[in-house]
């Protein structure tokens, strides 16, 4: 373990009670974390809902308000808790929320917030963010909007038994009395914002659908556009894409969307983004704020990028994989992380000054990543976060809560104490089984270096979510878990490739849907030198 993660939780967890970053005393108002283990308590999801009684939506998108400001921050976070706890009374809140937000598209809302001639020389269907200015222009913050009606619609859509019932709201703006209605409104209309100004006007995406602003705007004009408003962009494509898939009434659309950001994640991963080793034997990523630079991106719109990137591996359908996002991970960790209470301001390590200073606090966005290095999870969200202390930061509490529910859905590990099996062991120092017995001071080593396998019966047929490998050094780079029900006929449940590293590493692997088998077998593919793990975990119920 990194010896800062060791400083950090010692300081966390030795420094006594003080209030956290955003963190104050708890009252009946706050959000407030029962605990940094076990399953998202009703506590925890009453206090989100009881703050959610404290707030309202912006009344114009000036500032950024629906895009990082305020309300697009509580949209999203009211999004993550609906998904993690179905209460209807946070998606009725954020039905509140879309709506606000659909109102005041310039095209719709009445003078003073709409009726505005932007640079276009038209009233377009979009969000401006300055009106006092000549001309008024546009950038990548439209996707946000756009992508909070279509993340609200998919939430509705998803979520069958609400179809036809009544919004409690009354419908006052006439969007849609049943929540199936409501959600199509919402869709239909975001489609329009889309391809009646960001696609029409604002982006250039003729060079094979890579995101460039277009060449008569006045922002950027003819640039390839940062990361951090791709994914903003992306926010909006995805979630569409999916509201389409469960309508199923335009797959060519759903098409046309996913192609666009699959070609944008792609550009991000073969030319944004270079990897390399870092000092704790770990791979990371050093990227840029937009293309066609890869180095020195800074931490404020490197959370934004961290953010969009874990929103698309959510959906499992645009080919990022646990070992990039654990690449994303021990980036913070092992690079930005510069001890306790002080965090780097650019992902390389590096500080400067405005987005590139240094801070004494994580980036809400990062929290997400302590899901795939379980070993920061404790000092990363104990850092700005305090069991029974109340906090007003809505976007840090429910990626708290995200993180925490995938943990505990994840599970045990099932294959602790189960009987394990090889191709080979390097000597009987070295058998299956300690790769199985939940100890980290014991491993399986082969005695071949390609092609080995390890397998284990976990007893009896099992939901399995989660593989997590301990590997001493890291030798093997290419490898397949395969999973069976009978110990006969294989299925492969995952594939992957990673570094070769002289240190020990963590991978861990998250299956986009739970498989159920009893036998699970470890196929390492190719390997630099003998395969050999401390623990092979297989999490599930």
């Amino acid at each position: 373990m990194d010896r800062r993660i060791v400083a950090a939780w010692a300081c966390a967890f030795t420094a006594g009670v003080a209030p956290a970053h955003g963190a104050v005393p708890a009252d009946s108002n706050l959000m407030v974390v029962s605990s940094f283990s076990g399953p998202v308590t009703q506590s925890e999801i009453d206090s989100f809902k009881t703050y959610l009684t404290t707030i309202s939506p912006a009344a114009s998108n000036i500032g950024n308000a629906w895009a990082q400001g305020a309300s697009g921050e509580q949209t999203k976070a009211m999004g993550l808790v609906y998904e993690i706890s179905h209460d209807t009374a946070i998606l009725d809140k954020m039905l509140t929320y879309c709506d606000a937000v659909l109102s005041e598209r310039n095209d719709l809302a009445p003078k003073p917030v709409g009726q505005h001639v932007i640079w276009t020389g038209r009233i377009d269907p979009a969000w401006p963010n300055n009106v006092d200015i000549t001309p008024i222009g546009t950038g990548g913050e439209q996707g946000d909007p756009i992508g909070h009606l279509g993340n609200c619609a998919r939430l509705v859509l998803q979520t069958p038994a609400v179809w036809n019932l009544n919004v409690p709201d009354g419908d006052p703006r006439h969007y849609g009395k049943t929540y199936l209605a409501r959600a199509k409104k919402y869709v239909a209309e975001a489609d329009y914002a889309w391809d009646h100004h960001v696609a029409a006007s604002l982006l250039d995406l003729s060079n094979n659908n890579l995101y460039r602003f277009s060449a008569a705007g006045p922002y950027k004009p003819g640039d390839p556009v940062p990361w951090n408003q791709q994914m903003m962009f992306n926010y909006g494509l995805q979630n569409l894409a999916e509201a389409h898939r469960v309508l199923a009434d335009d797959a060519a659309r759903v098409s046309r969307y996913e192609g666009i950001i699959q070609t944008n994640i792609d550009s991000f991963f073969a030319t944004g983004a270079t990897t390399y080793i870092d000092s704790d034997g770990h791979a990371a990523f050093n990227w840029a704020y937009a293309p066609p630079s890869t180095s020195g991106e800074d931490s404020n719109h490197g959370a934004l990028d961290v953010a969009g990137m874990h929103r698309a591996f959510l959906t499992g359908r645009y080919h990022i994989t646990t070992a990039q996002l654990t690449q994303f991970a021990n980036t913070f960790v092992d690079v930005m992380t510069l001890g306790p209470n002080h965090y780097a301001g650019r992902v390389d390590g590096s500080s400067g000054d405005g987005h590139s200073s240094d801070t004494s606090y994580i980036r809400s966005a990062y929290l997400l990543l302590a899901q795939f290095r379980p070993d920061a999870y404790l000092s990363m969200v104990s850092e700005d976060l305090t069991p029974g202390v109340g906090t007003t930061s809505i976007d840090r509490f429910s990626r708290f809560l995200w993180v925490k529910n995938q943990r505990d859905l994840a599970g045990v590990n099932l294959a602790q104490g189960r009987p394990a099996t090889a191709s080979s062991e390097y000597s009987a120092n070295y058998p299956a089984g300690a790769a199985a017995d939940g100890s980290t001071t014991t491993r399986w080593a082969s005695a071949a270096v390609d092609k080995q396998w390890w397998q284990v019966d976990l007893g009896s047929v099992k939901s399995i979510n989660q593989f997590v490998l301990d590997e001493y050094r890291s030798r093997v780079t290419t490898y397949t878990f395969r999973v069976s029900s009978d110990g006969k006929t294989w299925s492969k449940a995952y594939r992957g490739t990673k570094a070769a590293s002289s240190a020990d590493t963590r991978t861990t692997v998250l299956l986009p849907k739970a498989v159920n088998a009893r036998y699970v077998k470890l196929v390492c593919n190719t390997a630099v030198d003998k395969p050999t793990f401390w623990e092979i975990q297989v999490l599930g119920h």
